[in-house]
């Protein structure tokens, strides 16, 4: 090698061959953010309509609390299977319609929701009771788990006072 080959493959000043430092860190930083941004969004296993379900459920659950306390009968929600429905007592229970909704019961069955099975019925301070009169009150929390495939969701209703958080 000469001379003369090393001065034609020397950079020239008006010539550009390759990246600037400032260009290659600009785009490590740009694959950076979007390569956790991907992975976030992959490993974020939550369904959204399983989620706005439970929030529903619990949504009921207060209704039905702030019911009983306002009014003279125990109110509560069956839970069976795949659905569930609002009553309040009087003697019997009376399947009632819930807010928002345009039939008595809410099947999550349809959706690939599964609730796991209970009766809660509230007596007039608020408080969880065992079966449908709202005359027992439950001696531990009630826990309710909502869930579609591998993912699940718990429901919390406190003994004594009844707040579901």
């Amino acid at each position: 090698m000469s001379i003369t080959d090393i001065n034609k493959t020397a950079r020239t000043p008006g010539s550009q061959h390759g990246f600037t430092l400032l260009e290659l860190v600009s785009v490590l930083l740009i694959i950076g953010i979007l390569s956790a941004v991907v992975i976030t969004r992959a490993s974020m296993s939550l369904d959204v309509t399983m989620v706005a379900e439970a929030e529903a459920l619990k949504a009921q659950l207060r209704y039905a609390q702030r019911r009983s306390m306002t009014g003279g009968d125990p109110w509560g929600i069956n839970i069976s299977g795949n659905s569930y429905s609002m009553f309040y007592y009087d003697g019997t229970r009376n399947t009632v319609s819930m807010p928002g909704a345009t039939s008595a019961s809410r099947n999550l069955g349809s959706l690939g929701i599964s609730v796991t099975g209970a009766i809660v019925s509230f007596d007039s301070w608020g408080r969880p009771c065992t079966g449908d009169s709202g005359t027992s009150p439950r001696t531990s929390d009630l826990t309710l788990t909502v869930s579609k495939g591998s993912v699940s969701r718990t429901i919390t209703v406190t003994k004594n006072t009844g707040f579901i958080p």
